[in-house]
């Protein structure tokens, strides 16, 4: 599912057009996407009318979806009143020009306004008339962090909460957060009901363009403490298809990211498209112009760097994106045909791959970053980028990204991840706590980890903040904690020696007698339970630091006290993490891990049986790939791989591998948009997914029929060295089941 996007103003000739869909094929792009950005209503219905119309029928002629973006934040001023806009505390609005031909009449919509939400399901009804197939609402984001009295969400906070006094500046109070809490489900309420309307008006397929999983700067309110928008609620919305995200090479490369030792690293992007990759199909944007130099006919876009744009690409490619996005804007760039070569291969890879895959999940909470004492969300995100850099980047460890706020619906999807990991000071809503406890009493293979020493932040909002501070997140309980009885932090100057005192010589997986960097370290209040095993202590009294809490039956949660502040803290998170995997029974056959001494190597396994590797170093990279059974199939070279053989991934490129055992059927699959799942067995394959009308597939075995749904597909076949080719001829581009019968003989 790659997109190309485009605006309605660079559709105006017949000679943009065919360049256009000309770019499209060779680019290797499969959706035509364009655009409407908050210019005045009459043109849309007048001027832009019969661009956007001839770009619909050109996409439908070419046999590709035409999909629509919609900025659902900004306004023009002459087509909806004021009173619908985002008001400062202040009580002024944010009226700015963002086209020179019509002055300053742009301006933030306020998501609590009903004229806003008509405002914008107007633009959406008259695009769905122009014969748009798809649809997708950008940018959802508050411009300031506390609306003036003048917002209509100040009339939403006085219904809710009538015994609160409405917050007039940042504080550690329940009202600010009340009002924090309030944003954030007005907003998510808002776009469930523009995607359900959006159903409701025909529309196919319904994306969202989030901002950014990190803190951010650009469009984010500096002053705010609520740094994030809720990717979390908004990607389970069961109207929302897909998502697309917004962590471009062009924002890193203007510094849009704030500072937390990643901002020039591609590794950032990496995490970010692992972060919104929640079960639904993700579109990375992965611009090689920077899109942030302004320009004109006669000034071409500013090229970023290769070796820049081509890291932040193939880190974006190894989170398992089903496809790519960069801007078009009709112009021959010149420069950028390497950009384009790295993008169009990746392009072709990524629509087969499905969502990425993994036994190990980290947590990370939107509660924590609205929260100020004891550490501001810079500061706490820091510790979450600790824990992800020690997995995903220094031991190739591949974990996904749940949330605090949807743990339930993340599980529900990944029924192979077994690992929870969490970090000091991110709390979970309580009927989460509940959940967890029965997740782990069901399944004895699961666990939990908890890393981290201080006292965090509550989940709940109702005493007045000082008095429930010092005490750590109500989850620890599921760790053997007293969670009402504050963590006591000890200092130790740098470096905490551990005594191992557990009686299982399988239990001291980090050394007898460790000593580790770390600043402090925390003592809980612990329950007096049979389910508790100590594992580690420290000091001089010999107090638990590292300790597990073992269900009978079920599964266990550990414990560890150590502090992940610090640039030189050297927590072996790794060793903690392979302990839990083999103590679970997880067999490294079932998920067999990419090897490498290589840093530029990020890797990840895919719902549909793929591997990808990227290698984001200027260095060749080396890795192998043990397997038990079974052989390897490269993709891009369309042959399997000798036995036992490295695989070497060249400097900025990447491999596309596929496990083969002797139960399976497809090799590989091209010229889908997208695939949802694919269920391979001995007797049949079924391939569930969004296809083309041209679809080809590599198969080991002879096929006795082809069906897509219930109706006979009409197909090709060629008889090639050890497998064969299938050419599937669909009469349309649609949503459906292909799916194969196999004779065994």
């Amino acid at each position: 599912m790659n997109i190309l996007p485009t605006s309605p103003e660079r559709m105006a000739t017949p000679e943009q057009l065919e360049r256009y869909f000309d770019d499209m094929r060779r680019w290797n792009y499969d959706v035509a996407y364009s655009a409407f950005y908050a210019f005045p209503l009459a043109e849309l219905r007048s001027v832009f009318r019969k661009p956007y119309e001839d770009f619909v029928r050109m996409a439908h002629d070419c046999g590709c979806p035409a999909c629509i973006q919609i900025q659902s934040t900004v306004g023009f001023l002459d087509d909806t009143a004021l009173e619908c806009a985002q008001y400062n505390t202040d009580n002024t609005p944010y009226v700015y020009q963002h086209y020179i031909s019509y002055g300053k009449k742009n301006f933030f919509g306020s998501f609590a306004a009903p004229g806003w939400l008509h405002y914008i399901k107007t633009i959406a009804e008259i695009l769905r008339g122009y014969g748009f197939d798809w649809v997708v609402f950008e940018e959802p984001m508050f411009k300031f962090d506390i609306p003036g009295t003048k917002d209509k969400l100040f009339e939403r906070f006085r219904e809710a909460f009538p015994d609160l006094p409405y917050p007039t500046h940042q504080s550690e109070s329940e009202n600010y957060y009340r009002l924090q809490e309030l944003k954030s489900n007005i907003l998510v309420d808002f776009y469930r009901r523009l995607a359900e309307f959006a159903r409701k008006l025909g529309f196919q397929k319904c994306g969202i363009m989030p901002w950014f999983f990190v803190p951010t700067h650009e469009n984010t309110p500096m002053e705010t403490w609520n740094s994030c928008c809720p990717i979390s609620k908004l990607a389970f919305l069961p109207d929302v298809d897909f998502i697309v995200v917004r962590m471009q090479p062009d924002n890193v490369h203007a510094e849009a990211i704030i500072g937390s030792g990643g901002e020039q690293m591609p590794q950032i992007s990496y995490l970010e498209n692992l972060a919104q990759n929640l079960g639904k199909p993700i579109i990375s944007v992965n611009n090689p112009t920077d899109e942030h130099i302004l320009n004109s006919a006669d000034t071409p876009n500013n090229l970023l760097p290769f070796e820049f744009f081509a890291r932040f690409a193939l880190a974006a490619a190894a989170a398992a994106p089903c496809g790519m996005s960069r801007h078009w804007y009709g112009k021959d760039y010149g420069r950028d045909a390497a950009h384009m070569a790295l993008l169009s291969e990746v392009n072709q890879c990524l629509p087969r791959l499905g969502s990425p895959i993994s036994p190990v999940a980290m947590i990370f909470s939107y509660a924590a970053m609205t929260r100020r004492i004891p550490r501001p969300w810079t500061e706490t995100w820091k510790s979450f980028w600790f824990i992800a850099q020690q997995l995903l980047y220094e031991n190739k460890i591949p974990a996904l990204v749940f949330f605090a706020e949807s743990l339930a619906e993340s599980l529900a999807r990944h029924p192979e991840t077994k690992i929870l990991i969490f970090g000091e000071y991110l709390p979970i809503p309580p009927e989460e706590i509940s959940m967890l406890e029965k997740w782990l009493k069901a399944d004895a293979s699961r666990r939990l980890l908890y890393i981290g020493a201080r006292n965090g932040y509550r989940w709940k909002l109702d005493a007045p903040y000082f008095e429930f501070r010092p005490k750590p997140p109500e989850m620890l309980s599921l760790f053997g904690c007293d969670a009402e009885q504050p963590i006591r932090v000890v200092a130790h100057g740098g470096k905490t020696k551990l005594n191992f005192i557990s009686k299982n010589p399988a239990d001291a997986f980090i050394g007898k007698n460790p000593i580790l960097k770390c600043g402090v370290r925390g003592v809980p209040a612990l329950k007096n339970s049979a389910e508790l095993e100590i594992l580690y202590t420290a000091g001089a009294n010999n107090e638990p630091v590292i300790f597990r809490r073992r269900i009978v039956g079920g599964g266990a949660a550990m414990f560890v006290g150590l502090s992940t502040d610090g640039c030189d803290n050297n927590l072996p998170i790794d060793l903690f993490v392979r302990h839990l995997l083999e103590e679970a029974g997880i067999a490294k056959d079932e998920y067999p891990s990419v090897q490498t001494k290589s840093e530029g190597i990020l890797w990840n396994r895919t719902a549909n049986g793929f591997i990808i590797i990227s290698n984001c170093s200027d260095a060749p990279a080396v890795c192998s790939l043990p397997l038990k059974e079974g052989r390897l199939w490269d993709v891009r070279k369309g042959a399997f791989l000798q036995k036992g053989k490295k695989i070497n991934v060249p400097p900025l490129d990447f491999r596309l591998l596929k496990i083969i055992s002797d139960t399976h059927n497809l090799l590989d699959i091209q010229g889908q948009i997208y695939l949802n799942a694919v269920d391979d067995t001995p007797d049949y394959l079924s391939v569930k997914g969004y296809f083309g009308r041209q679809v080809k597939t590599l198969l080991l075995r002879k096929p006795l029929s082809i069906q897509f749904e219930n109706a006979a597909a009409s197909y090709n076949l060629q008889k090639q060295k050890e497998w064969y080719k299938a050419f599937i001829t669909l009469p349309e581009q649609r949503e459906g089941k292909l799916n194969f019968k196999f004779s065994r003989l």
